[in-house]
């Protein structure tokens, strides 16, 4: 049976803590530091919840395991919804609830635009694989729920093989011997010969390499729409080397600084690109 606890009383403000405590305490817990606890994990309605005189719920302590229904709707933050009959009832109102509160509090951030064109399904997709690797399931929830409401699905993710990210720039890719020959698909037509660049083939594979790793770091910005991959960037760096015709013969950094213009310049770009892959792939 379900044991209710009014926490209406002179001492109410400090009761939930205590509750928390109660149910979930560890040795040496205090209730300052589990109130910061609760705070940082989204809950600062909690401590002032049952001093409020509209206040009508109960926290609940259910069977061995010993959890509380404390989660509220934004709008109604003082109503604890009863327990239902079937446990799994329960975890999709809890759920529910915890959806709504986080998306009201992020949309109070200034974040929105899952809804709008600019989103993709793919970016959607990598922000959901993203909140899993994080191990927020409130996020994850959300974000099955903004692709349920746009009728799509949870995508693969995107991954690159050799010369996938060139091909993703628009290039054609050739190996010819040990080099690596790419040719430019301009306004459907390749160029002359005497124009086709040629990159060392150890150098681009080294930041493709890096590349096949940065999708898996998408970085949520304050806006949906405005959450890119890094590998974006990267991708226009990589675009400007191979644009300014990288030679073969740059195989260090400090060959940028014996090298006529444009070639510094292009030749930074490439090692930025490639710093900036690794540190995506790093934040995995």
């Amino acid at each position: 049976m379900t044991k209710c606890i009014n926490l209406l009383d002179d001492d109410g403000e400090n009761q939930a803590v205590r509750m928390f405590l109660l149910l979930y305490g560890q040795p040496g817990l205090t209730v300052a530091r589990m109130r910061e606890h609760m705070e940082s994990a989204g809950w600062p309605q909690v401590p002032e919840w049952a001093t409020k005189p509209e206040a009508q719920g109960h926290l609940t302590k259910a069977g061995a395991q010993s959890w509380l229904r404390h989660l509220f709707a934004l709008e109604t933050p003082y109503v604890v919804i009863p327990p239902l009959s079937e446990a799994d009832d329960n975890a999709v109102s809890l759920l529910s609830m915890a959806m709504t509160t986080k998306l009201r509090k992020m949309r109070a951030k200034g974040r929105a635009g899952w809804d709008s064109e600019s989103c993709t399904q793919q970016r959607l997709s990598n922000l959901l694989r993203a909140a899993v690797e994080k191990g927020d399931t409130v996020d994850v929830a959300n974000y099955c729920a903004f692709l349920l409401a746009r009728d799509e699905s949870i995508l693969p993710r995107r991954t690159a093989e050799a010369g996938g990210w060139m091909e993703q720039l628009g290039f054609e890719v050739r190996q010819h011997d040990d080099m690596l020959r790419i040719v430019v698909d301009d306004c459907g037509n390749e160029r002359e010969s005497t124009l086709t660049e040629r990159v060392l083939w150890d150098m681009l594979m080294a930041a493709n390499a890096e590349f096949v790793s940065a999708p898996r770091a998408p970085a949520e910005t304050d806006r949906h729409h405005e959450a890119v991959l890094r590998l974006e960037a990267t991708q226009a760096a990589l675009q400007a080397v191979i644009d300014a015709v990288l030679p073969a013969n740059l195989r260090t950094p400090g060959a940028m600084d014996r090298m006529d213009a444009p070639w510094p310049e292009a030749a930074r770009a490439l090692w930025g690109a490639r710093q900036d892959c690794a540190a995506a792939g790093a934040a995995v």
